[in-house]
C-alpha cells in the first residue's frame, strides 16, 4: 500500500508536467501565429500602397532633407525627393512634407513607421500621399477651339510653389519653352495660380495640350489654348 501511495504522487506530477508542456507549446504556437499574422498584415499594407509618395507629419522645425533621409532610408529604401509643406501666405514651414521614394514598396514601408519611428525626438505620423490629379489625365473642362498658328497656352490650377524651372521641367518632353508669364493680382501682386506658356511653334502647342490634367506639384494642371491678342488698328 505504501508503494502505491508513493507511485500516485509521481503519476500526478507527470500529468502536471505534461499539462505544463502542452500549455507552453500552445503559447509558443500562439506567439508564432501572432508574429506571422503581424508580418502578413504589414506585408499586405506595403503591397496595398499604390503611390510612391508618403505624407510625413509632426516633423521638427529644424529638420532638413539630409536628416530625414538618414532616418528613413535604412528602413524604407532610397528617397528620390522631399517637398516641404509651407504656408502659402507666410512661406513658413508647416512641419510636414511629401516624400517621394523609388518604389511603392518603399513608400508603403514608410507608412508602416507611423507613430513608431522618431526623427529628431518626435514620433512621425505618416500616410500614403494621394495626388489630387490622380491618374486620370482627362481634362476637367472642355478646351476651347484651337486658334490658327497658336503658340501660347493657358495653364491654371497651379501650385503656389511653381516657378519657371519647374514649368520647363514639366514640358521638357514636349518642346522648348520660349517664355512663361505668371498672372498676379493687380492690387496686391499675389500670384493667382495661373499663367501663360509660350512655345516657338504651333506643333509644340499641339503636344503641350495633351498634358492637360496631368499632375504638376500635386495638382491636376488645367491647360487651354490662348488666342493671340488682336492687333490694334490706328
Amino acid at each position: 500500500e505504501d508503494e502505491e501511495e508513493e507511485e500516485a504522487p509521481k503519476k500526478e506530477k507527470k500529468k502536471k508536467d505534461k499539462k505544463k508542456k502542452e500549455e507552453s507549446e500552445d503559447e509558443e504556437e500562439e506567439e508564432t501565429l501572432v508574429i506571422k499574422n503581424k508580418d502578413t498584415k504589414a506585408a499586405e499594407a506595403v503591397a496595398a500602397c499604390t503611390s510612391t509618395k508618403a505624407f510625413v507629419m509632426n516633423l521638427s522645425w529644424q529638420i532638413d532633407e539630409d536628416t530625414l533621409k538618414a532616418a528613413l532610408e535604412p528602413k524604407t529604401g532610397k528617397i528620390v525627393s522631399v517637398k516641404w509643406m509651407e504656408d502659402r501666405e507666410t512661406g513658413k514651414f508647416k512641419g510636414s512634407g511629401i516624400v517621394e521614394f523609388e518604389s511603392t514598396e518603399a513608400a508603403g514601408k514608410c507608412v508602416q513607421l507611423s507613430e513608431l519611428e522618431e526623427v529628431m525626438g518626435r514620433p512621425i505620423r505618416v500616410r500614403m500621399w494621394e495626388e489630387k490629379g490622380g491618374n486620370d489625365r482627362k481634362p476637367k473642362r472642355e478646351m476651347s477651339a484651337r486658334p490658327d498658328n497658336c503658340t501660347t497656352i493657358f495653364c491654371g490650377n497651379l501650385d503656389y510653389n511653381i516657378d519657371d524651372d519647374k514649368m520647363v521641367e514639366f514640358f521638357k518632353d514636349v518642346a522648348e519653352i520660349k517664355q512663361v508669364r505668371w498672372l498676379t493680382d493687380k492690387t496686391s501682386g499675389d500670384f493667382r495660380g495661373c499663367g501663360f506658356v509660350e512655345f516657338y511653334d504651333s506643333e509644340s502647342v499641339d503636344k503641350a495640350v495633351l498634358k492637360n490634367g496631368e499632375n504638376l506639384l500635386g495638382r491636376g494642371i488645367r491647360i487651354d489654348y490662348s488666342a493671340p491678342k488682336p492687333k490694334r488698328e490706328f
